[in-house]
C-alpha cells in the first residue's frame, strides 16, 4: 500500500481502489479492454452515501451500481455515443452527466461528494479531450485514482506544515524587539552556569591540593593559609556573581 492509499484509509475512509472482481467483470464485458480510469460515485440519487463506480475504457464507459445478492449491476455505454459532458458542482454534492443526442435523456448520471471530485475531474478531462479530437496517454488507473482522492489531504497537510513554520518564524520575530533583554538573559544564564561549575573544582583543589599537602608537610603552613584564603575568597566572589546573574536573568 502506497502513501496515497494510506491517506485514503486513514483520513477519508473510502475504498482505495476499484474492487478486483468488479474490474475483471467490466474488462470481460469490454472484450478484455482495460479500465483506464475510474472514480467512486459515493452518493445515490437521493444524495445518501452509497457506492457506485464509474469506469472509463478505450471504447466504453461503465457505471456499476450495487445489485441484489451482493452482485453488481453494470451498464456500459459506447464512448462514441457521448456528445457532451456536463458537471454541476455544489458545496457538498456534485453531479456529472454524460449526454448523447440532444433532447435525449442522459446516458449516465453520477453524484459524488467533494472527496471524489478530483477522480471525476480526471475522467471528465479525458472525455472532453476525446470530444475535441485529442487523445490522452494511458496511465495507471489505481495510481491516478489514489492520487486524485488523496491530493486534498496532502495539500492540507502541506498548508498546515507551512503555517507551523510561519508561526514559529513570527514568534521568533517578536523576540527581535527584545534583543537587548534577550542578550542580557542569555549572558546571565551562561554566567550562572559557569559560576556553578567552578566552586566544586576549587573546593576539591582546596582539600586535596592545599589542606592535604599542608598536613603531609609538602606545603608550608603560611603558604597554605594564603592559598586557602584566596580560594575561599574566589568562591565567595563567584557566589555573589552567580546570585547577581540569576537576578538579572
Amino acid at each position: 500500500m502506497d502513501q496515497n492509499q494510506e491517506i485514503i484509509n486513514r483520513y477519508i475512509g473510502q475504498p482505495t481502489h476499484l474492487p478486483g472482481d468488479l474490474r475483471s467483470r467490466i474488462e470481460r464485458e469490454w472484450s478484455d479492454q482495460p479500465v483506464q480510469l475510474y472514480a467512486l460515485a459515493d452518493l445515490d440519487s437521493t444524495l445518501q452515501l452509497g457506492e457506485s463506480w464509474l469506469a472509463l475504457g478505450p471504447e466504453h464507459v461503465a457505471l456499476a451500481r450495487p445489485g441484489e445478492g451482493g452482485m453488481w449491476d453494470v451498464q456500459s455505454v459506447e464512448r462514441t455515443r457521448i456528445r457532451a459532458v456536463r458537471e454541476s458542482p455544489g458545496l457538498s454534492a456534485n453531479t456529472l452527466l454524460l449526454l448523447g443526442v440532444p433532447n435525449d435523456p442522459p446516458l449516465a448520471v453520477v453524484r459524488y461528494t467533494q472527496r471524489q471530485r478530483g477522480a471525476f475531474e480526471n475522467i471528465r478531462f479525458v472525455l472532453d479531450e476525446a470530444l475535441a479530437g485529442r487523445t490522452v496517454t494511458s496511465l495507471d488507473a489505481d495510481g491516478v485514482y489514489a492520487d486524485a482522492v488523496a491530493r486534498p489531504v496532502r495539500d492540507a497537510q502541506a498548508l498546515v506544515a507551512g503555517r507551523e513554520s510561519a508561526v514559529l518564524l513570527r514568534l521568533l520575530g517578536y523576540l527581535t524587539r527584545y534583543r537587548r533583554q534577550l542578550a542580557f538573559g542569555l549572558s546571565a544564564a551562561a554566567v550562572v552556569t559557569l559560576a556553578s561549575l567552578v566552586p566544586p573544582y576549587l573546593a576539591g583543589y582546596l582539600i586535596d591540593g592545599v589542606v592535604r599537602r599542608a598536613q603531609e608537610g609538602t606545603l608550608e603552613r603560611g603558604a597554605a593559609v594564603s592559598i586557602a584564603w584566596i580560594v575561599v575568597g574566589t568562591m565567595a566572589v563567584l557566589y555573589v556573581l552567580r546570585q547577581t546573574a540569576a537576578h538579572v536573568r
